[in-house]
């Protein structure tokens, strides 16, 4: 009897060992394979936190590409793109497939001008701040410029028409302050996934925008990482 006890104690724990190591092996061998064929997909929740998400949005909204002309060498890119937040939903997508991609904002010349009435920087903080109340207070709309190269200067608005610029420029000037008017370029912005070195967006992007009838695959200037 007591040898009966012992071996079926034994067979127990060896039973028990086999089944809490079974799992760790299949885990191992699974890594093992997908190493072995290359193949590393990632779900798009991995791809980055939510904190390093919005930091990577922000980038792409404050580094526009301005497309202006051709000449430059050209990669096939995937968009248009409303605005950032769907175009970074496309981006995880597409990068949960292995793809080293970029997603860009992209401004293109719209046609035609704005006009920004400017009042030229001043020689202190001290001085610009002390313009500003006075324009106020006379319930014209303006701040002060604090970067840039017309840091210290005042912006009065931005018009579309040279007639409206002009006239709060004739405005100003009666009340002892000299101006300019700036033209601003009107653009249209959107946004773009660019491939990175070595992807190609040609048949993984193809297959993707299958029921995507919104957006297309088109030749841009390429960016360089």
């Amino acid at each position: 009897m007591k040898y009966v006890f012992w071996s079926l104690l034994l067979l127990n724990v060896s039973y028990l060992g086999l089944q809490l190591l079974t799992p760790a092996e299949k885990h191992q061998l699974q890594r093992e394979d997908q190493v072995s064929t290359g193949v590393n997909i990632r779900l798009p929740s991995e791809l980055s936190s939510p904190a390093v998400r919005n930091a990577e949005m922000s980038d792409v909204v404050s580094n526009p590409l301005r497309i202006e002309g051709n000449g430059a060498q050209t990669c096939v890119v995937v968009g248009p793109f409303a605005d950032v937040f769907s175009g970074q939903d496309a981006l995880e997508q597409l990068s949960a497939l292995d793809l080293t991609l970029e997603l860009k904002a992209v401004d293109v010349a719209a046609g035609g001008n704005d006009y920004r009435v400017l009042i030229p920087p001043a020689s202190s903080p001290e001085e610009a701040f002390r313009k500003l109340r006075e324009l106020q207070a006379s319930d014209i709309d303006s701040y002060v410029i604090t970067q840039g190269p017309q840091a210290l200067g005042i912006s009065l608005g931005v018009f579309s028409t040279a007639a409206a610029a002009e006239g709060l420029k004739t405005r100003v000037q009666a009340m002892g302050y000299g101006s300019e008017i700036l033209e601003i370029v009107r653009l249209s912005r959107a946004y773009w996934i660019f491939p990175g070195p070595g992807a190609d967006l040609n048949v993984s992007a193809s297959i993707w925008m299958a029921n995507r009838p919104e957006l297309e695959m088109k030749s841009l200037k390429c960016v360089k990482s």
